[in-house]
């Protein structure tokens, strides 16, 4: 990732939020990955502690290593529930 990443525990998995300045930075470094082992595409797949999982809504990046599939569903829907926009 081209940014500084954050790690958090969730509950028994790890959370790497990546922030970018805007959503098409995030778009030029996410797309550089396989989807499905959050591994630089054409290279060697990285070896993740737990299954991970990339999480992206506009400038966020996010990877959930995480092997409870509910888990991994409810941190998913937290994360893409995008920006509230205030209706006047």
């Amino acid at each position: 990732m081209q940014v500084p990443g954050v790690r958090f525990g969730v509950g028994s998995a790890e959370l790497q939020v990546y922030v970018y300045p805007d959503s098409a930075s995030r778009a030029r470094d996410t797309g550089a990955l396989d989807t499905l082992t959050v591994s630089p595409r054409g290279a060697a797949a990285v070896n993740w502690p737990e299954t991970p999982s990339l999480i992206v809504s506009n400038n966020i990046a996010a990877i959930l290593l995480a092997d409870n599939p509910r888990q991994r569903e409810r941190v998913r829907l937290a994360l893409e529930a995008g920006l509230a926009v205030e209706r006047r």
